[in-house]
Parts: structure tokens; sequence; C-alpha cells
């Protein structure tokens, strides 16, 4: 008995590198001792190396909410000042019935689908300021991005043992944040990607199908916060369409499911007029080529999107008979939504985790089969983890260090709206479609021509102080197709506050390398043919020029 314990204490001092002492004398509790000391080295070992993995992964979770802050807090978003405002306007006055904000479609019946986003934005912004907003929508898409498709996914090395590869899992949250990146900052839009990523969940991700009775609640919430609903609600018919025939069973739940849902959408402060304000947006094709948010994801160079795209369409492509058939379906229509429209681009973000993830468990079942497949593979994982940590540090420095160096002021006309404040002339003012929103928020005395509400309202009122297809209007202007005189007359425009434009520093012997196709020509400048015909020039910075009507 006594020569068992020696050889156990032989082998596990070999193991931890532990000098053997001589034999004790029996009875002695060294062996014991000895024996405890060794299992405790090893297992130091393994607990250093898991609390390197889960430093390293703390770092990587508080550098992504930090870049997404950083989105929202130094760069404003156009809407923001008229979600603001609004939210203010519904808590002391209730929800208006026609638009508040513009005098060219004031009678106009306008539907706020963000109300509720709205409202909770007027009541937090005057107790945590741009700040706390940012950091709760930071956390918003972080959480989006991470909870769902990338906590606790494991893969199976045996039938007996479990090996979690968080590396590849960190690396692709990296490249989904900055991919999603030019989306976020305190914008309601994030509440779909949330809502959407519950969906998904309540879908593909939890077993049991009682919870699908859930999801009439949740497009009452949605509908209340923001438009993407009715493209929620398309992604829950065609699952049920697919799993129609997927399974070739008629399931009366799933029917009346879809139903509620459908109902559900009703339930809002403008009732069924709601799908209205949908279809006013979605029937607009002229969106695609005035409004950079609405046209095709396919003209953008998005690299992080486009690497996830050949990524997750590898897997479908290699492991086309192991994915179902709504998982592939969905993929595609989501894809198609995102290259139609870029502003789906995170939508489809979201939902391509999950195959992407679901794609690499079959492939690591595939590489065990192989002899040295494991070890091959973890090399792998690494450096695409340091691939993916390069590409979300650059993509990240270029759009939030490129533009403005992180500064506000270079987008908004802070000290030009101040001039305004000081000098308020009676008359109205024609502004830029981005300071819109920004005017209504910092200038609430004077109504505004267009904000990012109005692009796609048109009707056939015909009042005779008014305008039946602003939008129209307002380009007309821009480009000099409409003559400026007459709606300028007709709407007492005596104040012009528009973006001054400043000539790009090229390098002359740069520029004669260019080809001309690549030099933007110099059209129509409405500036330039306001001063022509007189407008005397009464305040100008490096971010607006003012004009008046003498």
């Amino acid at each position: 008995m006594a020569m068992a314990h020696v050889w156990r204490t032989c082998l596990l001092a070999r193991v931890s590198r532990v000098r053997i002492p001589p034999p004790p004398p029996k009875g002695s509790s060294k062996l014991i001792r000895i024996k405890i000391l060794s299992r405790k080295k090893i297992g130091i070992k393994a607990v250093l190396k898991r609390l390197h993995q889960n430093n390293l992964k703390l770092f990587i979770f508080l550098l992504v909410v930090l870049v997404f802050w950083l989105k929202g807090r130094f760069f404003l978003d156009p809407d923001f000042g008229w979600h603001l405002k609004m939210g203010q306007l519904i808590i002391s006055s209730g929800i208006p019935q026609t638009d508040p904000f513009s005098y060219t479609m004031s009678s106009f019946p306008f539907i706020d689908h963000n109300w509720f986003s709205n409202v909770f934005i007027a009541i937090f912004f005057p107790f945590i300021g741009m700040v706390g907003l940012a950091l709760i929508y930071a956390l918003m898409g972080f959480w989006v991005l991470n909870f769902f498709p990338l906590t606790n996914i494991t893969f199976k090395k045996t039938s007996e043992t479990k090996k979690e590869f968080w590396s590849f899992k960190i690396g692709l949250l990296l490249l989904s944040a900055v991919a999603v990146l030019p989306f976020a900052g305190v914008r309601p839009q994030l509440e779909s990607w949330l809502l959407i990523s519950v969906l998904l969940a309540v879908l593909f991700d939890l077993p049991e199908k009682r919870f699908r009775y859930l999801l009439p609640w949740l497009f009452l919430i949605w509908v209340n916060l923001h438009g993407s609903f009715a493209l929620g609600l398309f992604v829950l018919f065609l699952f049920f369409v697919l799993e129609l025939i997927e399974t070739k069973k008629v399931v009366s739940e799933d029917f009346f499911i879809f139903l509620f849902s459908l109902l559900a959408t009703f339930i809002n402060p403008y009732g069924p007029r709601i799908w209205q304000e949908i279809w006013l947006t979605a029937s607009d094709q002229s969106l695609k080529w005035t409004i950079v948010e609405w046209q095709p994801g396919i003209l953008f160079l998005n690299l992080p999107f486009w690497f996830l795209v050949v990524l997750s369409f590898l897997f479908i492509f290699k492991y086309k008979n192991k994915f179902s058939l709504k998982k592939k379906y969905l993929y595609l229509f989501l894809l198609c939504q995102s290259l139609l429209t870029v502003r789906h681009t995170p939508l489809w973000v979201v939902f391509s985790l999950r195959i992407t993830t679901e794609g690499f468990g079959y492939l690591f079942q595939e590489v065990v089969h192989y002899k040295f497949g494991l070890r091959r593979l973890e090399k792998i994982l690494d450096y695409w983890f340091l691939l993916s940590l390069i590409i979300f540090c650059f993509g990240s420095v270029v759009i939030l260090l490129g533009p403005k160096l992180l500064e506000r002021t270079g987008s908004y006309p802070e000290k030009a709206v101040e001039f305004l404040k000081i000098n308020l002339l009676q008359d109205e003012i024609f502004s830029s479609y981005n300071w819109g929103g920004y005017l209504i928020w910092q200038l609430p005395e004077k109504k505004v021509f267009i904000d990012g509400r109005m692009p796609s309202w048109r009707w056939q009122a015909n009042l005779a102080k008014e305008s039946n297809y602003a939008m129209k209007e307002y380009l007309g202007i821009l480009t000099g197709k409409q003559a400026y005189e007459e709606i300028f007359d007709k709407f007492q425009i005596r104040t012009v506050l528009y973006p001054r434009t400043l000539a790009p520093k090229i390098n002359p012997r740069l520029l004669k390398l260019i080809p001309k196709m690549f030099i933007p020509q110099k059209g129509f400048d409405l500036i330039e043919k306001l001063l022509t015909d007189g407008w005397e020039k009464v305040y100008q910075d490096q971010t607006a020029v003012i004009l008046k009507k003498p």
C-alpha cells in the first residue's frame, strides 16, 4: 500500500516538476501534502490560462462598447433633434395629428411610427444627456451582436468533452461590430436590431414552440418603437411558409400566431393608418437616389460586411444539405434587403451570425476526424482573431476619426444658429435637409422647410400656402430645375442657411493623374445664384453661410 503511494507521488512530482523528497516514515502526512501541492500547481496553470482568456474577452467586449459609445456620443444623428422635440411635445400635449415642425406641409397627417422611442429619449435626455443615451444604445448594439448568437456556443469534440473556440466567436463579434458601426448611434433603429434578434431567438434558438405565443406581444411593442416592424412581420410570415414547405404539415397554431401578430400592429395611436406610412416609404423609389441610407447597399464599400457575406456564403455552399430550408431562404431574403437598401445591413448581420456559427460547427465536426486537424484549426483561429482585430481597429479609426476627428461642430451650424437667435427674423428660413432635425431642436422658434421625416410625404391637398411634395420642390431648388423665386415667394422665405461648400485641396500634380470621370463636376450652386441675384451674405464660418434678401 505504501509503495502505491510512493509511485503516485513520483508521477505527480514528475508532472508538476516538483523535486521528489525521500520516503517519509509511516504515518506521516507529507505524501498527502505533496499530492495536494502537485494538483494545485497543475490547476494554477489551467486557471491562469483561463484568466488570460477571460481578461482578453473582457477587453474586447469593453472595446466594442467604447467604439459604439464614441459613435453615439460624438456623431449626432441628423434626426435626433426632431426625435427629442417630438417626444417632448407628446409628453406635454399628446400625439399630434398633423406636422408640427414644418411650414411647407403643416396640415399633412403626420404619422410618427417612432413615437414611443421619442418619448423614451425625451424622458432620459434631461437627466443623462447624450453621454448616457450613447451608453444605453451602445450596450444595446453590443448585446444584439454578442448575446444571442455568440454566448455559450460550444462545439463537440467528442461525445464526452466540449471545446469552446472563443477566438472564432470574438473575431466574429469584431467583424460584425465594425460592419454595423456606420449605422450605430442614438437612433431608434437600434431598437429594431434588438427586436429582430429576439424574434430570431424565439424562432430558431428556443426549442419549445410555446414561446412563439409571445410573438404578438413582441410586435405590439415593435410597432410603437420603429417602422421596421413591417420587415419583422414579413420575416415571421416567410418563416412559417418555409416551415410548412419543410414539414409538409399545416400547424394551426402558427397561423393564429401570425394573425394575432398582424393584428397587434394595429394597436398604436394611428391604428391601421400606420401601414400607410410604411407603404409611402416602401413605394418611394426616389429615396434610393436621394437619401444615402436608402441607397442600394451594393454601392457601398463596407469591407467587413462583404467579408461576412463571403464567409457565411461559403459555409452555406459547403454545408447546404445541413442547413434548414428556413435558414437558407431567410438568409438570402435579408441579404437581398441589405443589398437593395443599405439601412437593412445590420438586420442581415444579426441573422448571418447564426449561419456563420452553425457553419463553423459543421466545419469543426469535419476537422476533428483528420490527423492534426484540430491543432491546425486552432492555429488558423489564432490568425483569424488577429485579422479580425486589425480590421476592427482600422475600420473604427476610419469611421470615427476620418470625417471630423470626433468633433460635432463641423457637421452642424452651431455658431450660425446662435447668430440667428440674436438676429431672429420674422420671415421663414430655407436650409439643408440634413440640418432640419437639428434646427427643430436648437431653433424651435422657427419652423423648417424640410427635415428627415418628410422625403416621402406627398398628397394632393393643393393648399394655397402649403406644398403637395416638399422633397420634390427642395431637390428642384438645389438642382436649379425649378426657379427658387416661385417657391421662396410662396412661403415668404427671405433667409437661407446653408452648408458652406469648401473646395477640396488636391495637389495639382496628383490632379493630372486622376481621370476626369472621377473628378466631380461643378453643377448648379444655389448660394452663387442667390449672390448673383443680389442676396446679402450676413454671416459665414467654416460650416455654414447665411444669406438674406435685401
